[in-house]
């Protein structure tokens, strides 16, 4: 598969990436919640706010952590796979992509000693799959319902799919804190870079004062450059942004300095 596995965090919270799975994951939902309710199975960083690991298409993810500045801490694992996989022309992918969310299991710290009223919801992928009402220290387990849903996604080169997000939502009917929305998922990305079209072409173009030429960028123009080969006419157009101007690379060059250059964007 070209699309590849990342994390889709909330703007504004530290993250880390701790290089493995946690101790307190499970596939068997009970397991690893019973696994959870041992603080000395969790994940633990001095400084980030949100703690995961990842291992092949499954990761495991922590938002708190037994410190002062947390109340409790949230735990689950979430798996993507991605099926039926094309990649377009231009560098544009379309995809089948399943994600699978466990039971979320929530832990007060070792230093809470009192919590707030709150209201949870857990979004995935657009979709409401999970909501309890309690309080921010309470031991739960939230069940989703679906646990795995699937969506097809277009992603243009070099972009991430923002259809995917897994949002953990905290409501305070009592107002001690702002209502709190943060991302906790992961996504998928486009690894190709973006492609554009090289050459300007000159043209007459007409108003009401007459006539003149312009020169017209294909990039801008939608155009395209073909060759005959074979008894055939082949597009030749798009080039790989990353190597535009470098030596020897893409169809379309240019000699500088006694150096065949990729053609640049005009």
């Amino acid at each position: 598969m070209t699309l590849e596995i990342r994390t889709n965090f909330q703007a504004g919270y530290s993250s880390k990436n701790m290089g493995r799975l946690a101790s307190w994951f499970d596939s068997n939902w009970a397991t690893q919640n019973s696994k959870f309710q041992d603080r000395n199975n969790w994940y633990y960083d001095s400084n980030a706010d949100i703690l995961w690991g990842i291992n092949g298409n499954t990761a495991t993810i922590q938002y708190g952590l037994n410190r002062s500045d947390f109340a409790s801490a949230r735990g689950f694992h979430e798996k993507i796979t991605i099926a039926n996989e094309v990649i377009n022309a231009d560098g544009s992918i379309d995809a089948d992509v399943t994600l699978y969310i466990s039971s979320i299991s929530g832990y007060k710290t070792s230093m809470s000693k009192a919590g707030y009223p709150a209201e949870t919801t857990i979004t995935l992928a657009g979709q409401q799959v999970a909501h309890r009402t309690g309080n921010t220290i309470d031991t739960f387990y939230m069940e989703p319902v679906p646990h795995e849903i699937t969506k097809h996604v277009h992603l243009a080169p070099s972009t991430q799919s923002n259809e995917l997000d897994l949002v953990y939502f905290t409501h305070y009917p009592q107002g001690q804190y702002p209502d709190s929305p943060i991302k906790l998922g992961l996504t998928v990305y486009n690894p190709i870079p973006p492609q554009y079209r090289p050459m300007a072409i000159r043209q007459m173009e007409y108003n009401n004062a007459g006539g003149a030429l312009h020169w017209l960028s294909l990039n801008q123009h939608n155009g395209f450059i073909k060759r005959r080969q074979g008894g055939s006419w082949n597009d030749y157009s798009l080039e790989n942004s990353s190597t535009e101007r470098a030596e020897n690379q893409g169809h379309n060059r240019i000699r500088k300095n006694n150096k065949w250059l990729q053609l640049p964007r005009m």
